[in-house]
């Protein structure tokens, strides 16, 4: 089976965020975002799609450009933290998720150019 495009997972979040608001949509976001930084990376860097995300995310800094490696990092974290909160804590709203969403898309097409 092949591995969806960045630009796929991302039109998938989408239609699903439209469709229906879930009491988090993080989920489809979430891969957009990792699937982007790994195709950036794989191509600085051949192999390196085996190690954790949060190497990743180090890394990245190194083959893009500073601002990017930023923000990815830090959507990354709040999206990491919204898909794993606690039924007594109080989860992302829909405004944080569609800020997400559109933060997410910024950085797809950051990461597609991937310029440093």
């Amino acid at each position: 089976m092949s591995r969806p495009t960045s630009v796929a997972a991302l039109t998938i979040c989408r239609q699903v965020v439209v469709a229906r608001y879930q009491p988090f949509s993080g989920t489809p976001i979430t891969p957009a975002l990792e699937i982007s930084v790994d195709l950036a990376l794989d191509a600085a860097v051949p192999g390196i799609a085996g190690t954790t995300m949060r190497a990743k995310m180090l890394c990245l800094r190194c083959y893009t450009a500073a601002e990017t490696a930023r923000r990815t990092n830090a959507v990354w974290s709040h999206l990491c933290l919204g898909c794993h909160y606690h039924q007594y804590e109080i989860g992302p709203t829909q405004d944080q998720v569609r800020i997400w969403q559109a933060e997410v898309g910024e950085l797809v097409g950051a990461l597609a150019t991937n310029t440093p």
